[in-house]
């Protein structure tokens, strides 16, 4: 049985099924609504920061100097071709261990003068999906993909597949 926690569903939904369903042919976009979403705090610590004489400007730097979002190139397959963008993307301990010290001073990283922990992104009630059946009048939050295909997309071949998708991962 390979059932997956309610707050666990986003993230599996977003980094494993979302991906494969973008792939499939026809398909234009995807979007993922609703179920629980995780973002990463940093939260400085001022005596922390002023022992080591640096500021919050400096963990912006570090954090924008890392945390890069930056054209890649091209593939070409076939007769295809495909823009790739590099994603910055951190662990909490990653974080914690990047540096924010300038250079020439001494080393200090970043868990040293501030708090690196995951928060659950707060949403509007609007922004979840709620499913009823037909056993209860409990909304139960649930995770809602939307497929868009693309002009001349086949619509049933495009449903197989993402049926196919959310069982191979999903059970």
């Amino acid at each position: 049985d390979q059932r997956v926690h309610p707050d666990e569903l986003r993230e599996v939904v977003d980094r494993l099924v979302k991906p494969r369903l973008e792939r499939l042919n026809g398909v234009a976009a995807v979007v993922v609504t609703g179920g629980k979403e995780y973002e990463v705090r940093v939260r400085a610590i001022p005596e922390r920061l002023r022992s080591a004489e640096l500021s919050i400007l400096d963990i912006r730097d570090a954090l924008e100097r890392e945390n890069l979002s930056q054209r890649g190139g091209k593939l070409r397959e076939q007769n295809d071709q495909f823009l790739i963008r590099t994603v910055g993307s951190f662990s909490i301990e990653e974080l914690s261990d990047l540096i924010v010290s300038r250079p020439g001073d001494t080393i200090r990283r970043l868990g040293e003068v501030a708090e690196v922990s995951p928060s659950e992104v707060e949403k509007s009630p609007d922004s979840f999906a709620r499913l009823r059946t037909q056993t209860s009048d409990e909304a139960i939050p649930s995770v809602e993909v939307s497929i868009f295909k693309k002009s001349g997309g086949n619509s049933v071949e495009i449903c197989g597949s993402a049926r196919t998708v959310r069982t191979e991962i999903l059970g």
